[in-house]
Parts: structure tokens; sequence; C-alpha cells
């Protein structure tokens, strides 16, 4: 009769030897080898593809939503793709490419000191570095198929940063930087981009004399309003001229109301956005200086001006930093009644 102890499971190791030439010794990290091509999943749903023949752990996850391997680590929450070359693993660059978070963010790291990079639908390729703000160089190179948001981590805490493209574009900013973290709206495009200081503040200043428009007893009331998704309103005043904008959208459209008391016009300025523009001037009351309130008429029979939305800019030209440029100096959105839509004005033009 045989005794029954239970079920074993046997593992048979194989040990190879190979032969090499005398004094010469090879180590070989554990893994395995994989060809361009082999998929490895999260228990997230994330997959990595790859795309050149590479060293893989044995076990290249950390958890359920991280791929992980020779130090570069992608995260992914959900159901999400990204393709790796020896690019993603080696050089002074981490470079990703067939991005796919349409579903779910993938966030890529890296160990050798590549800032932390988190990506939304729209991005389609990759190359991140050590981010230096301010030192001219290239920090992120983008493919964004349509709009993307682009989190970068490890970001100094400035003013605000903003990101600039090799021809010296403004193409989005973030106005606080206060937890080491730069988040960027970038449209549709390919974008070789360097981070800089950027503005935060908004600054209330005299158009005649440029100064900043400052009053120790009466703070000036102003009162912003953006024209993006969320519509916000946010009512600030200052003594000094400046308003502190941090956390407030960088690259929306938004209109400024600002009441300065009676030394100045009453009036309201629409600013293409704090990346562009960062001055609303104001029209001091002076009997030198004749101002005029028109209103304008909008005749619109074929109805091709959307009433929410359009807008009249008056721009004028003014030396800045030595050189002639044209900036907002009033504005506002086309009311509508039941008849005629029209912008009336009570801005003084000088």
């Amino acid at each position: 009769m045989r005794d029954r102890l239970g079920t074993a499971t046997i593992v048979v190791v194989l040990v190879l030897l190979v032969l090499a030439p005398a004094g010469t010794a090879f180590v070989q990290s554990p893994g395995h080898d994989a060809t361009s091509g082999t998929v490895y999943q999260t228990n997230s749903g994330l997959e990595v593809t790859l795309n050149d023949d590479r060293r893989i752990a044995t076990v290249p996850f950390d958890g359920d939503n991280q791929f992980q391997n020779e130090g570069v680590e992608i995260e992914a929450t959900g159901t999400a793709a990204v393709a790796v070359n020896n690019n993603t693993f080696e050089g002074d660059t981490m470079a990703v490419n067939q991005i796919d978070a349409s579903s779910n963010d993938i966030t890529f790291t890296r160990s050798d000191g590549i800032n932390t990079v988190t990506v939304d639908s729209g991005t389609s390729n990759l190359i991140l570095t050590d981010v230096g703000v301010d030192d001219g160089s290239t920090d992120l190179t983008i493919v964004a198929n349509s709009e993307t948001n682009v989190t970068i981590n490890d970001v100094p805490d400035t003013d605000g940063v903003q990101a600039v493209d090799s021809n010296g574009n403004v193409i989005a900013g973030d106005t606080d930087t206060s937890d080491n973290q730069a988040d960027l709206t970038i449209p549709s495009g390919t974008y070789d981009l360097r981070l800089q200081d950027g503005p935060s503040t908004l600054e209330v200043r005299d158009l005649v004399t440029k100064d900043l428009v400052q009053n120790d007893t009466d703070p000036i009331n102003v009162e912003i309003q953006f024209f993006g998704s969320e519509g916000a309103v946010e009512v600030r005043n200052t003594t000094d001229g400046t308003i502190d904008m941090t956390g407030l959208p960088a690259d929306e459209r938004f209109s400024v109301s600002v009441d300065a008391g009676d030394k100045y016009v009453q009036r309201q300025i629409i600013i293409p956005s704090l990346l562009e523009q960062q001055t609303a001037y104001l029209l001091p009351q002076s009997t030198d200086i004749e101002t005029v309130e028109p209103r304008f008429i909008l005749e619109d029979p074929t109805s091709q001006f959307d009433l929410e939305r359009s807008e009249i800019v008056l721009e004028r030209p003014l030396k800045i930093n030595g050189s002639t440029q044209f900036v907002a100096v009033a504005g506002d959105r086309v009311a509508s009644t039941a008849t005629t839509p029209f912008w009336n004005a009570t801005n003084g033009i000088a």
C-alpha cells in the first residue's frame, strides 16, 4: 500500500555550462531576451510594446498598474498603450511612441534624473529630458494629434512657467508651480518646447505714463472673467497696481473690468491670454485728454456672428521696451436685444 502525501510540484532547473576562453567571465542580469513586437500587459490593462529587441526583467511589473524595467517606470490605472525602444532606456533623453492615453492618463518616469511626465489623450510621441527652466535648451519634444494636457513634475517653484516652441512662440503656460508641477495644455501639432519663467501677475498701468496705477487708501477693484470652458469669475483688488493671477488659467481669453475711482475712466478690456498680454491699461480722467463714448452697432442679417462668442476688441500701438506693439486697451462681448445685436462701449479711447 502506498501512502498519499499530497500533490507536489516538481521544478526542474537546467544549468547550462558555457565554455569560454580562460580568463573570460560572463555576468548576465536576471531576465529574458525579448524580441521586437513583444507586448507586456499590467493587470490594470496598460500594454507596453517593444519596438527593439531587449533584455527584460524576469518580472517587469511593480504592482497592478506599472511596467518597470531598467529604471524606467510606465504607469496607468486602466486601459492604455505605449511603445518603447532602446532610446526609452538609454541616452540623455527618454523616447516613447504610439501613445494611447485616450481612456487613462499615462505617467513616464526614468530613475536617472529625467523628469516624470503625465499625459492624457491627444499625445502620440514624447521625448523627455532633465528639465531646466530658463536654460535655453529643449525640455520636451511632443507630437500631439489633438489638444492634450501634459504635467511635468519636479519643476522649480517660480512665478509661473511658459512652454516656448523653437520659434519663440509661447504655446502654453501655468501660473502656479508651488506644487513643483507644470500643468500645460498643448494644442495639436509637433513641438520642441523649452520652459521659461512666466508671468503670474496682471499689471494695471496708466495708458499715458505707463506707470503702475497705485492707490494706498482706496484699493482698485478688478473683476476678471475667463471665457474658457469653466467661465471662472474672480474679483480681486490691488493697491500697488499688480493683480495676483496664481492658479488662474494662463492660456484662456479673459475680460477685465477695472474701477480705479474718479482718477481713471472705468473700462472693460478683453485680453487674449496672460501668456500674450500681462497689462491692463487705464485712461486717466483729465481735461487735457479728450475721451469719447462710442456705441458700435452690429447688423448681422445673415446671422454669421455667434452672439454669445462674438467680441469687439480695440487695440492701439504702444511703445513697450523700445518697440511698438499693438495691445488691447478696450473691448467687450457683443450683446443683443430682441432685434439688433450691439456693443455699448463707455470706455474712453485716447
